[in-house]
């Protein structure tokens, strides 16, 4: 066998390993999203009056001056138990994110940044102390 042809089925091999590994058979059938027999919950915001009063605090024209944005282009994005904004400002696509802490506190945050090799930038925001956090990576950070 040559060269190319042994290559050409090593990565073969290579590639049918990685989709039957990564391959697997749920049991069940699909449902459409709301088509069951389970009655939905609308009644959250009267059951958890307070759930989201830690991402009020933080209104689009605090978070607007602080990155530098139009308040109109704030956008909520609010996922479980922390307050996230997208903006756009002048320099791009800007992802705020509002951490609350019961057991943590900023200065771990602030540690763990310093460990990633973060830009690490002291603010207030609206009297709180606070931290901007940037990626050395010009792409961006994922995780």
């Amino acid at each position: 066998m040559t060269r190319r042809v042994r290559r050409a089925a090593i990565a073969a091999v290579a590639g049918l390993v990685l989709l039957t590994g990564c391959t697997q058979t749920v049991e069940g059938t699909a449902a459409k999203s709301g088509s069951g027999d389970v009655p939905r919950n609308d009644n959250s915001e009267r059951k958890y009056p307070n759930l989201l009063k830690e991402c009020e605090v933080l209104t689009e024209d605090i978070l607007a001056e602080t990155v530098g944005a139009d308040p109109l282009d704030i956008q909520s994005t609010f996922v479980g138990a922390i307050c996230r904004w997208q903006a756009a400002n002048p320099a791009g696509l800007v992802d705020i994110t509002r951490f609350w802490f019961e057991t943590g506190s900023l200065d771990n945050e602030r540690k763990v940044a310093e460990q990633l090799e973060y830009q690490i930038e002291n603010r207030s925001v609206a009297g709180i102390e606070s931290i901007v956090m940037r990626p050395n990576d010009p792409n961006g950070a994922c995780g």
